[in-house]
């Protein structure tokens, strides 16, 4: 039953992604190649016949998942693995994902992004693809709103929609100098131009976008977003303009607090308290 149900989460993971409304400017690609999962089952306990083996690979893929496939689990709290770098414990709805500092100064408009893609400018970079991030929240049970979005009125003004869905929040996870394990908000590695902080939890599961080609996410590397590109699987709450002539920038790394780039840490995410 457990095994059903873990299935079905993920068939039906990309069935209530939002359509996009207009063409972006971006290409996508039309593969799609299938995606298996791993459920992490209680020593001794052996698989049932005719279930099919996992794949260890858990790669960045260029899509969206197409299929999934999990293995037999007993009743009781169990987790389950997306690939290599995603967990999700179904019983404490959390899903922690590896995760490497990206910065340790500068500028920045994404939080968190897709390797190859926004690590210029973002405090974290993931080795996987965002639509299996969108998965693992619906796994936990949430449910995706819609990116935030921006526009300029015939009259001059910035007319901006905020993002929705359910809240959230991120803690990053790490080991310091003496090995102690240290959990903060990940707004805590992010400033203001002036210095001020952030609210600690200012995250939405807003869910991307589906186009004809796939998940947009997939493609534009948009996981965490700050200001607002309208793609983003966890937005912020606040819309900033991705157009400095709108907002000027107002977000950097808080340079006092984020370990050397290629750090390895754990994103935490749960539903907010």
């Amino acid at each position: 039953m457990r095994r059903r149900r873990i299935a079905a989460s993920l068939a039906v993971a990309f069935a209530c992604i939002p359509t996009a409304c207009a063409p972006r400017s971006h290409e996508l690609q039309p593969s799609l190649p299938a995606v298996e999962t791993r459920v992490l089952e209680p020593a001794g306990a052996p698989p049932q016949r005719g279930e099919a083996a996992a794949t260890p690979d858990g790669s960045a893929s260029s899509a969206a998942p197409a299929a999934v496939t999990a293995s037999a689990v007993p009743p009781g709290p169990a987790l389950v693995r997306l690939g290599s770098r995603i967990e999700v414990d179904l019983a404490a709805r959390e899903i922690r994902a590896e995760a490497q500092s990206a910065l340790d100064a500068g500028w920045l408009e994404q939080a968190v992004c897709r390797a190859g893609t926004r690590e210029h400018e973002s405090v974290l970079v993931v080795d996987f693809a965002p639509s299996l991030l969108h998965a693992a929240l619906l796994m936990i049970g949430l449910e995706p709103g819609r990116p935030g979005r921006w526009e300029l009125a015939a009259d001059g003004r910035v007319v901006r929609l905020a993002p929705e869905g359910p809240r959230l929040e991120l803690s990053v996870v790490r080991h310091d100098g003496a090995g102690e394990r240290v959990e903060a908000p990940l707004t805590h590695w992010i400033r203001g131009v002036e210095g001020h902080s952030l609210p600690d939890h200012p995250w939405v599961f807003a869910g991307s976008l589906r186009e004809a080609s796939g998940y947009v996410a997939d493609f534009s590397g948009s996981v965490v977003g700050l200001v607002t590109f309208g793609d983003e699987v966890i937005a912020y709450e606040e819309v900033l303009a991705d157009a400095a002539a709108v907002d000027e920038p107002a977000l950097l790394v808080r340079e006092d607090r984020v370990p050397p780039p290629g750090t390895t840490v754990t994103l935490v995410i749960r539903p907010a308290r």
